[in-house]
């Protein structure tokens, strides 16, 4: 993993996963037999700390297993990531300790309503809707999913419902979800505690554990170094937007309507030469945003590797990205790649504020004019400052453009948009800024003179 060394840059502002394993200690579950058959699916969920007992002695094997809890383990699998803050579903109170887990699952396309605005968490689980919400969750992962069991030879076969029949076919196939007998599926049968608990322990051990070292997994989809743009259109769909990097490459960008699964994709000659990823769906070698043992189990052959971290959070991870050695398009530093690399700001910004649970930012074209302008006078003129050499400040310039500002961050000699982006982020009251509950919107704009100290300048300007 290549080391990240910074040149020598000025920031300023104003104002303002591992593989689980089930322990063979004992459980102290009264209810649960050593020789049962269920015994080390529950060890594995407890001492993974996916399940809780339901008393300190008692785990009630047989008792139910309601939406809203099964939702909460998933949520605990996936190592309680942050998620804004708020449900769609009128029923799901957010007092309860199932409404982050579902807000999670829910943007992420895992869990669906149940019709009307409806979640019913508090409903028990049939065995169908658990290979149905696996089978989305696997997809999200970007696991892969494409195989498929045969299930005539099962009489209750038309219980399935529409919804579930390609999930429970492919969960019979990976030995997920069995038959309660040779001739039974059980599909609407409500699934009890313990046959939850061997399900997940079956899906953990059926799956991948991260990502291949030249991939980022995020939003159920493998963004790799050196796949094809047709391989990446076929994977991803066509990007939300396409920006112009300064160092040649066009990034393509997706997972903006959340942004927990931003993933932005640099290509070169048809071909991907970057991936940069934030939010809280990504994977990399298992690696998730806000982990802070960032020890990876591969060393990629001919791939930079920069895992960014907060200094100002227990120095979690809250960016990866991955650059191909081979790959030089020289700089080119023009109005089209300055815009280019400022929106590749903004939009790790807003990742940024998704996993810490704040209101996403729009983009304000007036804010993004008044800080270009600014970053150009500061390399034009050769200074770094939030007032103008004559003496205009933040304020006044952002009026002249018709908006409202509530905070300024600039920054000087940071390699591109992602770069500046790490080192506002290690810089306490730049962070603040990034993280203000005040901003509805935000700007950022850059400027290039290779004349300056500094050569490259940017400004975010912040807006009510």
């Amino acid at each position: 993993m290549r080391k990240k060394v910074l040149p020598v840059c000025l920031i300023c502002l104003l104002f303002l996963s591992a593989i689980m394993t089930a322990n063979a200690a004992s459980l102290p579950f009264t209810d649960v037999a050593e020789d049962s058959w269920y015994y080390d699916a529950v060890s594995y969920v407890y001492e993974n700390d996916l399940f809780y007992g339901t008393t300190d002695t008692t785990f009630t094997p047989d008792g139910s297993m309601t939406r809203g809890m099964l939702v909460t383990v998933l949520y605990r699998l996936e190592g309680n990531p942050e998620t804004a803050a708020g449900n769609s579903f009128s029923d799901v109170d957010p007092g309860e300790y199932y409404a982050q887990p579902i807000s999670w699952a829910s943007s992420n396309g895992i869990v669906n309503g149940m019709g009307n605005d409806m979640f019913y968490p508090g409903n028990n689980t049939t065995r169908e809707q658990i290979a149905a919400i696996l089978f989305r969750y696997a997809n999200w992962k970007g696991y892969d999913t494409s195989e498929r069991a045969d299930l005539s030879a099962y009489e209750d076969r038309e219980l399935i419902s529409d919804f579930a029949l390609e999930a429970l076919s492919w969960a019979n196939a990976k030995g997920i979800l069995t038959g309660n007998s040779e001739v039974t599926l059980n599909p609407c049968g409500l699934a009890t505690r313990a046959e939850v608990a061997a399900m997940l322990m079956r899906f953990e051990q059926t799956q991948p554990q991260g990502a291949p070292a030249d991939s980022i997994v995020t939003g159920g989809v493998v963004y790799t170094i050196g796949m094809t743009r047709a391989e990446l259109l076929a994977a991803a769909g066509e990007p939300e937007e396409q920006l112009p990097a300064f160092d040649g490459s066009v990034w393509y960008v997706y997972g903006t309507d959340t942004y927990a699964n931003l993933c932005l994709a640099g290509v070169a000659n048809d071909t991907v030469v970057a991936l940069c990823a934030s939010g809280t769906g990504f994977s990399y070698q298992g690696l998730q945003m806000g982990d802070t043992d960032l020890t990876l189990s591969q060393d990629p052959e001919f791939i930079d590797v920069s895992l960014l971290t907060d200094s100002n959070d227990q120095n979690i991870l809250h960016t990866v990205l991955l650059e191909d050695e081979f790959y030089y398009g020289g700089s080119r530093y023009t109005q089209e790649t300055l815009a280019g690399e400022s929106k590749v700001n903004f939009h790790l910004v807003n990742a940024f504020r998704q996993y810490h649970g704040k209101r996403l930012l729009g983009w304000s074209e007036g804010a993004a004019e008044a800080a270009r302008l600014h970053s150009q006078d500061m390399a034009d003129q050769n200074y770094f400052s939030h007032d103008s050499l004559d003496g205009t400040d933040p304020w006044t310039r952002l009026e002249r453009q018709g908006v409202n500002g509530c905070a300024e961050n600039i920054g000087a000699g940071y390699q591109n948009g992602a770069d500046v982006h790490d080192g506002w982020i290690n810089s306490s009251g730049h962070r603040r800024n990034m993280l203000s509950e005040s901003a509805r919107t935000l700007g950022v704009g850059a400027g290039y003179n290779s004349n300056s100290n500094y050569g490259r300048y940017y400004t975010q300007d912040y807006c009510f």
